[in-house]
């Protein structure tokens, strides 16, 4: 169990930002309970949301006579492009967020990957739901007191680092910053400092992870690696692949910048999600009637961030309930196999429904790739997909070639174009890796 530092309550429910208040309250946490909670805590969103006028637009026709809860559903589904929208029309922040007693004093952004980026805002009550998040996360993970966390990238406008970094240091945890060095010095850094815990994207961490191959005895040696912003945590070959090359275990964690740290991998149950359901009220919908299903698209409420509410969100996250009890005892939702996709990436090639995270669970087998990127060619009658590999230095490109090709037929029921480029040609990135795009 986590042994941090205890300061001062967090949040009108009395819940202190302590560790251990967070095992018991995590892993005793019965349905009614949470029901409890989202109760009182929904009740406290859709009263703030009605001071806010893009929510007092679409809060309208719900009565506050009738519990939010039975009226949940009458409340429109919101998208990302609906806030873009809000942002674009009323810029730069649009109508989203309160003006609360303490003010609006922190800033982060999405990365723009979509080509627009999203602004947030919070006050600070807001953002210290978010460390309480982080808080349940590291304790969900395994990381105890006595660990160094190394963060190998660098300071953005990003909520992960922020949150995690932050949480962490106020749990009595070192944490040591690996912003404005190179791929070379960072793991050098984390090598000399002892890190035993990494986080960062899954792609950013195979990067280093051949570096660290490369580098003899003077290598870190981390038993955890946390890894999230990428759907490589929840890919068995992507994880298998971090694994054996870093010689620790891997953590899955999954968030947003508009919703918050949502979800956690534990120690106990791998191959899942637990949703922290104390904080967010989670749905998941079947996308093509909108009903509820246990295999679908996760819609999120937060329930504790009140400066900037997101009520009824589409994440685009495809997931599937678990049904089964984690081992772990944790009371709430969880999610089996993680994130499985995303509903926007899906695309239809030759006949067949393709969805490019399942490239890369073909792609990461092959122990002669070292990357790839996927080309999805629209302009004709039929779809192409080009498929572009890297082979590990010393790998016959040909052989690699023809190993791709055979795994995406015999996997995916298609053809694709596969060609191999240069060793290290491929552009790495410390934030999302952007291995597909379409063109046409």
């Amino acid at each position: 169990m986590l042994r941090g530092k205890i300061i001062k309550p967090l949040g009108s429910d009395g819940l202190e930002f302590h560790p251990a208040h967070y095992d018991g309250h995590l892993r005793s946490l019965d349905s009614g309970r949470i029901r409890a909670l989202t109760q009182k805590r929904l009740s406290q969103v859709f009263n703030q949301a009605r001071k806010i006028p893009f929510w007092s637009e679409r809060l309208k026709d719900i009565s506050p006579e009738i519990s939010p809860l039975k009226q949940l559903a009458q409340v429109p589904l919101l998208s990302k492009g609906d806030l873009l929208a809000e942002q674009a029309k009323y810029p730069p922040y649009g109508r989203l967020f309160s003006t609360t007693e303490n003010g609006l004093s922190r800033y982060t952004q999405t990365s723009g990957t979509s080509g627009q980026t999203l602004r947030w805002l919070d006050d600070g009550a807001s953002w210290r739901a978010m460390l309480e998040c982080w808080a349940m996360c590291f304790e969900l993970a395994g990381v105890h007191s006595s660990d160094r966390l190394f963060f190998p990238f660098s300071f953005g406008p990003f909520l992960g680092f922020w949150t995690a970094f932050e949480a962490a240091t106020r749990m009595g945890i070192l944490s040591i910053p690996g912003g404005g060095l190179s791929s070379e010095a960072r793991l050098r850094m984390a090598f000399e400092v002892d890190a035993t815990v990494l986080l960062g994207t899954p792609s950013y961490l195979i990067h280093l992870g051949e570096m660290r191959q490369n580098h003899g005895s003077k290598v870190p040696s981390p038993r955890l690696l946390i890894v999230a912003g990428e759907p490589g945590g929840s890919i068995p070959a992507t994880r298998k692949r971090l694994e054996t090359m870093w010689e620790a275990r891997v953590i899955d964690h999954a968030g947003m910048t508009e919703v918050g740290p949502t979800m956690v991998e534990c120690t106990e149950g791998p191959g899942g999600l637990h949703l922290l359901e104390s904080m967010y009220l989670p749905e998941i919908l079947d996308p093509q009637s909108g009903q509820v299903a246990d295999h679908g698209e996760l819609v999120l409420t937060n329930l504790r961030r009140l400066s900037g509410p997101v009520i009824r969100y589409r994440t685009g996250d495809l997931v599937a309930k678990d049904p089964v009890p984690c081992p772990c005892g944790f009371g709430g939702l969880k999610l089996k196999g993680g994130i499985l996709g995303r509903i926007d990436d899906m695309v239809f090639i030759r006949g067949n429904n393709f969805h490019p995270q399942t490239l890369e669970a073909i792609l990461f087998e092959l122990s002669g790739l070292s990357e790839y990127r996927a080309i999805i060619h629209r302009s004709g009658d039929l779809a192409k997909l080009e498929v572009l590999v890297e082979p590990l230095q010393g790998i016959d490109p040909s052989g690699l070639v023809d190993a791709a090709d055979s795994a995406i037929r015999a996997r995916c029921l298609f053809r694709a174009e596969v060609r191999a480029v240069e060793v290290g040609s491929l552009l790495r990135a410390e934030l999302k890796a952007r291995r597909h795009r379409v063109e046409g």
